[in-house]
């Protein structure tokens, strides 16, 4: 109760659950773009799009294509359906930092070592952190900065969609 009688709920979780309540991509989850008519970002939409043509192409090859023009639209497939697992991915951790009930420290220190290695590419940056966290840091107080690091994360991510499948 604050001085005027009246029940404050906790800063964390009113933030969470007004970060729960925004708009967002229903594929990668991100709040910042507007979205089209089926719920998804200009992004994910455009990879939609990509797959989809990418699919009819390989179905209407004829059989008279060389192995290697084949081999390499195959390959073209794999890359835009994995971009398409990509951004789902992205969305489904974006859940899992919002809704999940086990949500803890060590998965705010598997963020940072995100952070970390998109910025000075060292996974193991901020190993052993976790137990720290947990003691400075409610469970709420985690997911709010798990959000925020997951947020600096996907704009790398998106950029480096297709670097990260070819690479594969």
């Amino acid at each position: 109760m604050n001085t005027s009688g009246k029940s404050v709920q906790p800063y964390a979780e009113t933030w969470l659950k007004n970060l729960r309540q925004i708009e967002r991509c229903t594929w990668c989850g991100d709040d910042t773009e507007r979205l089209h008519k089926d719920g998804l970002c200009s992004a994910c939409k455009r990879r939609e799009v990509h797959a989809s043509t990418v699919k009819k192409a390989t179905e209407m090859m004829p059989p008279t294509v060389t192995d290697f023009d084949r081999r390499q639209q195959m390959r073209e497939l794999r890359i835009a359906e994995t971009m398409v697992d990509l951004c789902k991915q992205d969305g489904e951790e974006l859940n899992l930092i919002l809704n999940e009930e086990i949500f803890g420290s060590i998965n705010l220190e598997e963020s940072l070592n995100c952070v970390a290695y998109a910025v000075c590419h060292q996974r193991d940056f901020y190993n052993d952190y976790a137990t720290g966290l947990g003691w400075a840091l409610s469970r709420d107080q985690c997911r709010i900065l798990a959000y925020l690091l997951w947020k600096a994360t996907l704009v790398n991510r998106k950029r480096r969609r297709r670097a990260m499948v070819a690479s594969h």
